[in-house]
């Protein structure tokens, strides 16, 4: 797996958020926002997951969406809005199918590894899910997994 410090731009992201969600009904989410969007025939890119409020693997909040200019669609469909944050990310290009066991494993490589050994530490408890077009059900295929980091003080 390939890890990058990274500053991203501030950006926003449009879709359905649920509190206190368990890992494995993120799935339903994915489904609702694309149903909708589809219903409308709008074009979705990039799909991006934020994870915040993290208690555990059963008690976070998750927030399903797209990078969509169009405000207007938010009111129309029901849907929130949630900022990204400019700021230094530790970015992981994950590859193979995405699963809870593999942005677990990655996650904690990244955390427990990656991070200490260049001096940084995670800064926030949102973790950003970003899912390129693409046949996800491919072993070849490549997800990112973004961590808010900043340096270790000394």
């Amino acid at each position: 797996m390939k890890v990058r410090i990274m500053k991203k731009p501030t950006f926003k992201i449009v879709g359905i958020k649920q509190h206190e969600i368990k890992r494995v009904d993120t799935l339903n989410l994915w489904k609702e926002i694309n149903q909708r969007l589809k219903e409308h025939e709008i074009k979705k890119g990039r799909a991006y997951g934020i994870v915040f409020n993290y208690k555990s693997k059963k008690s976070f909040s998750y927030f399903a969406g797209y990078k969509i200019s169009d405000i207007d669609i938010i009111r129309e469909l029901d849907l929130s809005a949630i900022g990204i944050l400019s700021q230094e990310y530790a970015i992981a290009y994950v590859k193979g199918r995405p699963s809870n066991s593999l942005i677990e494993k990655s996650l904690d490589y990244i955390k427990e590894d990656y991070l200490i050994r260049k001096g940084y530490k995670v800064s926030s408890d949102q973790i950003i899910e970003v899912y390129p077009e693409g046949n996800k059900s491919s072993n070849e295929y490549e997800m990112e997994l973004w961590l808010p980091v900043e340096p270790i003080d000394e």
